[in-house]
């Protein structure tokens, strides 16, 4: 059985090579195209022989061809005492559901997590189709302080897209939310997603194990 404060998931396996930059840097990005915010629950340990998917949120946002993004999501003081209760982690799929950036811990918080370990970061280069997601959820049960993020809490998301010249794509072009409709992609809908996002609040995201999107175990 894994002790989980002593182990948690890792990007660098599966994602180094669409990430640029491993290790905790500075907080953020100074320049933010874009931003939005929601709350997403503590997921706790799931249980995966019996296919439980894990809780969280899914934004879309329109990527162009040959174009890159960079995100991040950073904690908020839910605590009032000037921590967060939520170790965020972010996957990103393209228009098609394939997987193509992760991030856990690769930028330091606003909020310091309760449970020790920092923010997500992502940047990649646009995948196949132009609608992309992104889902935000709290990892649950990894602690390095002796202390568990618990209860969920609120996160900030925060999104830059630039086309295939390098040039800042406008906010009223990339869409983050998915417009007045909060469509589901039809990759998500084939796997019996319930029709009511993005941003699919506390709403069951995709199957890890049917789209290339793992909760990773070891690090």
């Amino acid at each position: 059985m894994i002790n989980q404060s002593r182990f948690k998931p890792s990007a660098i396996v599966v994602t180094a090579f669409l990430t640029f930059g491993m290790s905790i840097q500075g907080h953020a990005w100074e320049q933010k195209t874009i931003e939005r915010g929601n709350w997403v629950p503590n997921v706790g340990e799931l249980d995966f022989e019996a296919k439980e998917q894990p809780l969280g949120d899914m934004w879309t946002f329109v990527c162009p061809p040959g174009g890159t993004f960079k995100l991040s999501i950073d904690t908020k003081d839910d605590t009032d005492i000037n921590k967060a209760d939520i170790d965020p982690v972010a996957v990103v799929l393209d228009g098609r559901g394939n997987e193509i950036g992760y991030g856990d811990d690769e930028i330091h918080c606003k909020y310091e997590p309760v449970c020790g370990y920092g923010c997500p970061s992502v940047e990649a280069t646009c995948g196949k189709g132009e609608v992309h997601s992104i889902l935000v959820r709290d990892y649950g049960t990894a602690t390095t302080s002796g202390d568990y993020c618990q209860e969920g809490g609120g996160y900030k998301l925060g999104l830059e897209v630039r086309d295939v010249t390098g040039r800042r794509v406008p906010a009223h072009y990339i869409k983050l939310g998915g417009g007045a409709r909060r469509n589901v992609p039809g990759w998500a809908l084939k796997q019996g997603i319930a029709p009511v996002g993005p941003a699919l609040d506390d709403e069951i995201l995709p199957n890890p194990t049917s789209t290339g999107v793992r909760l990773r175990r070891g690090k």
